[in-house]
């Protein structure tokens, strides 16, 4: 068994048999799962706990999916968000993932149709949070940490060790030989 935190998961729908049935559904498969009713309710919990998805109802009460897509997007890139609704129609889908949404569900649908969604925007999230992490690590290791070593010297040196290839000059200005075998 993993040792890993269930993943969060934040339902918002306008709707309290929505988020409770997804509620539902989403906990019996292992997630951690969070609800909201609103805009308003859903960027407070958004400041407050670290959230992994965001499935969102496209008419909300107070906003609208889309709104709630992109405050998001703008706060938090790597959150992925799939927007739901019952009124699809190819300018909503549109404008959906125009705002960063990485799917757009259409009620009613499935948890066959749900889980492999999830899972794979997921995968997305974790990437994407993968990525970040390794660009403010790489930036704060200082402007030269990107740079590829450096030839020093095309040629062994002068009786030289068969096998012996160029040193290289790490930007950190280390020396280091490399020994080719065969």
């Amino acid at each position: 068994m993993s040792s890993r935190a269930p993943k969060k998961i934040l339902v918002v729908d306008d709707e309290p048999s929505v988020t409770g049935s997804m509620e539902v559904i989403l906990s019996e498969a292992g997630f951690e799962v969070l609800t909201a009713n609103s805009f308003a309710g859903a960027t407070a919990i958004l400041k407050q706990t670290s959230i992994d998805l965001v499935i969102t109802d496209l008419r909300l009460s107070d906003a609208t999916g889309i709104d709630l897509t992109k405050h998001i997007k703008k706060d938090t890139p790597e959150i992925e968000v799939i927007l739901m609704t019952g009124y699809g129609s190819l300018d909503i889908t549109i404008e959906a993932i125009k705002a960063g949404a990485y799917y757009y569900l259409e009620k009613p649908y499935t948890p066959d149709r749900l889980f492999p969604l999830v899972d794979r925007a997921l995968q997305l999230a974790e990437l994407r949070h993968e990525n970040e992490s390794l660009k403010r690590r790489s930036s704060s290791d200082g402007p030269d940490a990107n740079r590829p070593p450096h030839i020093v010297n095309d040629f062994p040196p002068p009786g030289a060790a068969p096998g012996f290839s160029p040193r290289w000059r790490s930007a950190s200005g280390h020396a280091a030989a490399v020994r080719r075998d065969g």
